[in-house]
């Protein structure tokens, strides 16, 4: 007489294995999906860091060297006290290259548009983003002009973008 070992129908074995992999899949694109959001927003905040340290040093500090020009700045700030902007240094920042304040700013792998706009004026450095740009950030700042010893009440937008 035969005696029956146990075995496994080969059916089983194949449904088991489509499920089990089919888990695997879900379990994988889950952890894809939370990875690539999770990677988007720490991207996102630290643009988000960057623009307010950025329009804060423009508003709050002279900049380095204090009195500094195209050829010998280190660090860029527009004021000469809280809120209150140069026209000069504002001049000084309008006539340098793009490449060159990216460098100063620390903000190489990204895209600037700063935007100065006060009653009687408006100074705009930099590009537009284009469609195929993934993050834009803008950071307001409210800020005073000094124009020849007249103040001027504006606004300083910076947009960064990658």
């Amino acid at each position: 007489m035969r005696t029956k070992k146990a075995q496994v129908f080969s059916l089983d074995v194949v449904i088991s294995l489509i499920i089990f992999m089919f888990l695997v899949t879900i379990c994988f694109y889950l952890w894809n999906r939370t990875y690539d959001k999770s990677s988007y927003f720490s991207e996102q905040n630290l643009m988000k860091e960057r623009l307010f340290q950025i329009t804060d040093l423009m508003i709050r500090t002279p900049g380095y060297p204090e009195n500094w020009t195209e050829e010998n700045v280190r660090i860029i700030g527009l004021s000469s006290k809280d809120h209150i902007l140069q026209l000069s240094k504002l001049n000084q920042l309008l006539s340098m290259n793009i490449t060159q304040i990216k460098d100063k700013l620390r903000i190489r792998d990204y895209n600037l548009l700063l935007n100065i706009t006060t009653t009687n004026n408006s100074f705009v450095l930099g590009s537009l983003w284009n469609i195929n740009s993934s993050m834009v950030l803008a950071q307001s700042r409210i800020i005073l002009l000094n124009d020849s010893n007249k103040l001027e009440r504006g606004v300083l937008k910076l947009y960064l973008w990658k």
